[in-house]
């Protein structure tokens, strides 16, 4: 499968193809400036990324792609899995194809799939006005932003559970990056939370939470319009994943501009 390696200069990373889905797979984006990556691809059908060792693999394909490529990526999977590797990510379609035909050397776990949403942002709407203002954790702030870490966390489908302790470690991180937020209501409550990241001209929102007490209230939908107009202000291109069956967030990116772009499938093997 050697012959199949590439480095981050390739051409496809330019192809017309590629493009039109570099929103939806913005992880490859992110890992191209890494100095572990690792790149397969045949330069026209497909490209398989890893940032770095026992790291998740994308796995982007251009929509039309045929059989005879998909099995070159399962035996490139293979050389993943059997490094310690299980964890994947790749269009709907291309599961089914795994599914269907199965593998060699391994199988997939049924206990490990979840349906994620790609969604992008080129033109804002307004949100319904709500109280409050985005600002800045203080540092002694630090219970409350390692609290809805924490439940963040434990409310993702697809996310490993967390102690409280590693939440504590991610808080102290985030209250000292610049690109981390928050919402305070009138009172100066923090209500709402948003991270972000920029790679190639790509910002990818995450870790947006509003704790149960204080949704429906126009929060994040505020606050993730307030960071979105910013990047887009900057010439950003502003994208989110999301869990693309749990509608009621969906609808709240939708309604400040956000668009579905696509499915993709996080999901896991394991060896036979």
């Amino acid at each position: 499968m050697e012959k199949y390696r590439i480095d981050k200069n390739s051409d496809i990373f330019k192809s017309e193809e590629y493009q039109k889905d570099k929103y939806m797979f913005s992880v490859i984006e992110e890992n191209l400036n890494l100095e572990n990556i690792k790149l397969y691809s045949n330069e026209r059908d497909f490209i398989v990324c890893q940032s770095g060792d026992n790291r998740p693999v994308w796995i982007w394909t251009k929509n039309e792609i045929e059989k005879e490529e998909l099995e070159i990526i399962k035996k490139i999977m293979a050389i993943f899995i059997n490094n310690g590797t299980f964890k994947f990510t790749v269009k709907k379609n291309v599961y089914g194809y795994f599914k269907l035909t199965g593998f060699e050397q391994f199988k997939l776990d049924e206990n490990d799939y979840f349906e994620m949403g790609a969604l992008e942002c080129h033109e804002l709407k307004l949100p319904k006005k709500c109280d409050g203002y985005i600002d800045r954790p203080k540092k002694e702030e630090l219970d409350i932003i390692a609290k809805y870490w924490h439940d963040d966390c434990d409310e993702m489908l697809n996310a490993d559970p967390i102690t409280m302790e590693e939440a504590y470690e991610h808080a102290e991180e985030l209250i000292n990056l610049d690109t981390f937020f928050v919402w305070r209501n009138d009172a100066g409550k923090i209500v709402s939370m948003i991270k972000y990241k920029v790679s190639n001209g790509l910002a990818k929102l995450n870790h947006v939470y509003t704790p149960i007490e204080e949704r429906r209230k126009g929060y994040a939908a505020n606050l993730v319009y307030t960071v979105t107009k910013d990047m887009l202000d900057k010439g950003y291109g502003p994208l989110l994943y999301t869990d693309y069956n749990y509608l009621p967030s969906n609808k709240s990116y939708m309604n400040v501009g956000y668009n579905l772009t696509g499915m993709l499938i996080n999901f896991s093997c394991v060896k036979k």
